[in-house]
Parts: structure tokens; sequence; C-alpha cells
């Protein structure tokens, strides 16, 4: 590596420094034909020497060979490697030859306080000062991540700091990192102890709610014997024996049983049954029954629930989901209309239907059936299943009206909506009527478009279905219809449907 040149700042080698106010020659030397690389006294005597020949302190006489190489940590305008140049050196006049080192036959280290006596010694003691105090300030920057390491040795170098002093504060910052990073550690172990324990315990008291309340729901959850195959489930309304289960489980109207929660099997019987709604009410020989706990709110969009079922005599079973959808009354596929549902993500296994779906506290927010929802099971809420159990307990069954007629919607020509001051532009085109039945004994045509029943505007199929409900059954209400282009209104009396 050729010679390096002096700037304006202090030489820094291997510990010392060679003030800017001593810089007063240059030498250079070539030890390729002079040292050989594997006698270290013979390089350092050589190194001595040279000093001793220029008049200058040998302040290098305890350097290795080594540490002539250029160091990027250690910055130094001694730049040169055994077997090239030694590189330019900043040197200063003594005022006599120093005496050598008897070890190295060098100049000892103490010899450079010679010159300046004890005013040298107190403007050293404050230079190392102010050095101290300047490189507390760069750690400081380092700290606050306003510089980085390598930048803090090159300000530190031109500041005349000592590379001694300069690895000295870089120790500090490590052992001080170390330090620190040990009880970030410490803490963040401890913090991520407690995070774990902490989680641990919620699962584990989440597990035991969830027990419970299957706990609590199964005491009022039986299993119905009804069909030929696999036993169903059913839930206790009433503690004198009311059993609500899903209708499509009971196959058979007579030689019903229900396993009760005790272990014992009692005879039932069918109360009535609603197709529309797919529910059933059962009457079991047996008093003093846990009647399902009702929830309080309703069921919401996220909640843990659970389908609740007793299946066979093993006891109790659970599956567990989250409630996905909630929805409104709705027209089941065989023409039943429910009001409200929910949609549960929990697996209806073999059985279930007719159990209950319960939350988390173990009370049930309505009833599990797995025909009624196309593409999966659906709920029917327990503000339904009142009013069908309602029916059920008076009727045997869910009294729904009937016309006997075949509808569609149609579009009135906007002329005669206007004349007949209509409320919409659509009725319900008469397409069939059945025979003997209410349409055809009380008048109504093939041709005819119904506009309003009792009042109440009617524009498409189903809004004339919810109208005809089973409290209508048997009375004469007002039908209006529009024939041949004229208002016309008639009374028809409303049938049952059978």
């Amino acid at each position: 590596m050729g010679a390096s040149t002096i700037s304006e700042r202090p030489a820094v080698l291997c510990g010392d420094v060679l003030p800017l106010d001593r810089t007063r020659a240059f030498a250079k030397a070539r030890f390729d034909d002079r040292l050989d690389p594997g006698d270290r006294g013979r390089f350092r005597a050589a190194v001595a020497a040279l000093f001793h020949r220029v008049g200058l302190d040998p302040v290098f006489c305890s350097i290795e060979p080594s540490q002539l190489r250029p160091n990027a940590d250690r910055p130094s305008h001694l730049a040169g490697r055994l077997g090239g140049r030694l590189a330019t050196l900043a040197m200063a006049p003594v005022a006599a030859p120093p005496k050598l080192c008897p070890m190295t036959n060098a100049a000892p280290i103490a010899a450079r306080g010679t010159a300046g006596g004890k005013g040298r010694t107190m403007d050293e003691q404050a230079q190392n000062g102010e050095q101290e105090k300047q490189i507390e300030e760069l750690v400081e920057q380092l700290d606050e991540n306003r510089i980085d390491r390598r930048e803090l040795v090159r300000r530190a170098s031109a500041l005349g700091v000592s590379a001694a002093a300069i690895g000295a504060a870089l120790t500090r910052v490590e052992a001080a990192a170390a330090q620190d990073g040990a009880g970030t550690e410490q803490a963040e172990q401890g913090e991520n102890a407690m995070t774990e324990g902490t989680a641990a315990n919620t699962l584990a008291q989440l597990s035991d709610d969830l027990a419970a309340a299957v706990e609590l729901a199964g005491a009022a959850v039986v299993t119905v014997n009804a069909r030929r195959r696999m036993p169903a489930s059913g839930i206790v309304w009433s503690a004198d024996g009311l059993i609500v289960t899903a209708n499509h489980v009971v196959e058979q109207d007579e030689e019903i049983t229900v396993g009760l929660p005790d272990g014992r099997t009692v005879p039932a019987a069918l109360v009535g049954r609603d197709p529309g709604s797919d529910l059933a009410l059962l009457q079991a020989e047996a008093t003093g029954l846990t009647p399902a706990p009702r929830a309080e709110s309703p069921a919401r969009i996220g909640h843990f629930v659970l389908a609740v079922a007793r299946p066979g005599p093993s006891g109790a079973m659970a599956s567990f989901g989250v409630v996905s959808t909630v929805g409104g009354a709705w027209r089941t596929p065989v023409g039943g209309t429910v009001e409200g549902f929910v949609r549960a993500d929990v697996a209806m296994l073999p059985g279930f239907s007719g159990g209950p779906l319960v939350d988390a506290r173990g009370t049930i927010l309505g009833l599990n059936s797995s025909t009624l929802g196309r593409g999966g099971g659906l709920t029917v809420p327990t503000a339904a299943i009142d009013k069908v159990v309602a029916a059920l307990r008076s009727h045997g069954k869910v009294r729904r009206g009937f016309l006997g007629i075949g509808a569609q919607a149609a579009r009135l020509p906007a002329a005669l909506v206007a004349a007949n001051k209509l409320a919409k532009e659509q009725g319900l085109l008469v397409v069939s009527v059945e025979p003997e039945s209410p349409a055809e004994r009380d008048g109504l045509l093939i041709g005819d478009v119904i506009v309003a029943l009792n009042g109440e505007t009617v524009a498409e199929v189903e809004e004339l279905q919810d109208r005809l409900t089973g409290d209508w059954v048997g009375q004469s209400l007002p039908v209006r219809v529009i024939r041949g282009g004229a208002p016309q209104e008639l009374r028809v009396t409303i049938g049952e449907r059978s």
C-alpha cells in the first residue's frame, strides 16, 4: 500500500497521539530489506532506531508488526504493512536524543514528558479533559441514533481523541447496550410469561363456561323415540311434560317414548304438528321436569353458541360454533311462515334435530332443524316457537287461511291505476280456481286481478299468503278486484288449509 498524506488532524496509532503542535517533519522508510517478519525484536528496534535518527520521541517502540496494517475501526495515519512502505509519520523534533529502552534498544515512552516539564503535563490534562467531554457528547449522539459508530470514530479522530479513549467509549456503549438488552429480554420474557398465563387462564375459563352451559341446557334436553331409525332430540317446554321437537323426526303418531335426563323413559302423546315450521308438540307422561331456560336477549351475529342434543342413552352431546346469520320473517319451502331464523356454523350431527341452540350461558335461543334451511340447518327462535306451541295446544295444528286460487303478479295500465286511485301499479292475476274452494263458492273468476284483501293492498303472492292467517279462518272478508277493466268488490269467506 502506498503512503498516505498527513491531514490537519493529529495522527492516531496504537493508542498514541502525535499532536498537531508537535508535527514538524516527515519521514519515510521501507523495511522490505531490513526486517524479518518473524523477528519481532528486530522490528521494534528498527522502528525505535528510525525515530532516534530523525530526533523524535520513540512513541511506538511497543507496537507490533500487525498494528501497522490499516484498520477501519482504528483510524491511523500510519498506513502500510510489513514488507511495504511504513507510511508517512507525523513527527516532532526533540531537544536531545532520548535514551534507548534497554529491552528493545529504543527510547522509553516516559521520555515524551521531558521536553515540556510540568507545564506540558497540565496542558495534556486540560486537553484530556476536553477530549473526554467531546467523546461523551459523541456517545450521547450515538445513543440517540444521530450518528453511527463509524461516524463517532471519524469525528473523535478529527477532534484529536486517542484511539484508546475511543475504544474505551465504544466498550462502555457496548456494555450498556448489553445490559439494557438483558433487562429488556428479561422484561419481555416476564411479559410473555404473563401473557401466556393470562391466555391459558382465559381459554381454561372459556372451556369451563361452555361445559357449564352444556350441563345447564342438557338438563332440559330429552331423547325422542318417534321413528324407526336413530332417535332425535327434544326440548322440555314446561314442567308438566310438554316437549317441543322437530316435526320431521316424528314419523309416527303413536307408540312415542321420551328419554328423560334422569335416565327414565316415559310414554308421550302427539299433541300436534306444523310441517310449515317443522315443529311438533309432545305430551310426556311425566311432571316436575326442568324447562329449558330462555335467553334474555336474541342471538347476535358473532356470538358463541352450542347445539345441544341427546340422541340416545349415552347422554348429552354438543357442537360448538358461531352465529353467522340472524334473519326476520320468512316463508319455508313447504309454504309455512316463520317469524325469524338463526343460522350458526354448528355441526348438525345425526339426532341433533329437535335439540336447542344455546348461548354461552346455557340459555336457549331456539330449536334446531336440519331440514328447514337450504344448504344447511336453521334454528327457529323461541318467540316463534311460542306462537306455534300456542296454536298446537289449541287446535293441534297451525291454522292458515285458504282461498283456493292460483295467482301471479301482473302490471296494471297506468290509466286504470289513475282512474281507480290504486295504491300500486301491480296486482295479482287469478290464473286458476280450485273446485269447491272458497274462491269458487264466492265468485272469483280466472282473469280477475286482486288488488286488495280486507282493505290492505296486495301486489305479490307472498303478501297474499301473509294476509291469510289462521285468525281469519271462517271470516267473510272484502276482496277488491279489477274485472273487465272496472273495479269490483266481492266478499269471500276464508277457508282453512288442510
